[in-house]
């Protein structure tokens, strides 16, 4: 069985949980997963996980960054290796949270004779992570996009001198911006620790998997976290990415956004401190 998935990677991490409904409802078949070339540092992290059998980022397969991404299915000389294909990606702006508006996709192309799909499960990790690649690993990970980089840099910098730049923070954002401009100016002096991390899908996924809590946007790496079950607290500048598709766990409980005294998302640092706080007392 191939399934493909068009991006991005936090739509593709979101995708996972209906691949392994896939096997489940297959009595632990494995699954094939072909995926747009851009996303290929995610296969051996995806590799690794018992649900998938082979992961294939097909470098002709370049999607344009539309919504849905197009083209949504890659080029037909893969249908002859496999009797059965699911096309996964969007066929419209979603209008279910993420993860459930795949599984709405794979039941409309479920064949009626197989065995039932069991149902979406959120509630168990599916993404299996690798030994954490630090022998202590922070209580607090940290996450952006170049997106507001000024605006993250800022609440970054306020977040370490709350607790003296020490172990218990780490940042492992890795995008253009932030590897030039923060681990290039050694800004931060966890630099020597994460020079093997950033990047590397793997190595994040086993540190994040290992911290109490992480912090980050509404973005990939956040679904990483919420993939390898540790709990999340979003901060999001874009009004665009409150949109309720973004959170299938909600806004207050495993995934909290940092929402100022008036109720309405904020990126204050004191309140995004005190989320973090939250969820460490709970996870203490």
């Amino acid at each position: 069985i191939l399934c493909t998935f068009p991006g991005k990677t936090g739509d593709l991490l979101w995708a996972l949980p209906s691949l392994r409904a896939i096997s489940e409802a297959l009595e632990g078949e494995p699954i094939d997963l072909l995926i747009a070339g851009a996303y290929r540092g995610l296969v051996p992290l995806l590799e690794r996980q018992p649900y998938l059998r082979h992961v294939e980022a097909d470098p002709d397969w370049i999607v344009q960054d539309t919504a849905p991404m197009t083209p949504r299915i890659p080029a037909h000389r893969w249908w002859g290796l496999t009797p059965t294909v699911f096309h996964l990606g969007y066929r419209g702006w979603p209008t279910r949270p993420l993860p459930y508006e795949t599984y709405a996709c794979l039941q409309a192309q479920w064949p009626p004779d197989w065995p039932s799909l069991p149902p979406l499960d959120l509630d168990r990790p599916w993404i299996t992570a690798p030994a954490p690649p630090l022998a202590l690993p922070p209580a607090v990970t940290f996450g952006w996009t170049d997106e507001h980089f000024e605006l993250k840099v800022g609440l970054t910098a306020l977040l370490l001198l709350k607790t003296g730049v020490g172990s218990d923070l780490l940042n492992v954002s890795w995008s253009p911006r932030w590897q030039v401009e923060w681990w290039e100016a050694s800004l931060s002096r966890d630099v020597p620790a994460t020079a093997a991390i950033l990047g590397d899908w793997r190595k994040v996924a086993g540190l994040i998997a290992t911290t109490q809590v992480f912090c980050g946007d509404c973005s990939a790496l956040h679904v990483l976290a919420c993939a390898v079950g540790t709990p999340v607290v979003v901060m999001e500048p874009n009004p665009h990415r409150h949109h309720e598709i973004f959170y299938p766990y909600g806004t207050e409980g495993r995934v909290r956004l940092v929402r100022g005294n008036d109720g309405l998302p904020s990126f204050d640092a004191r309140h995004t401190w005190d989320g973090i706080q939250a969820v460490l007392g709970e996870t203490a």
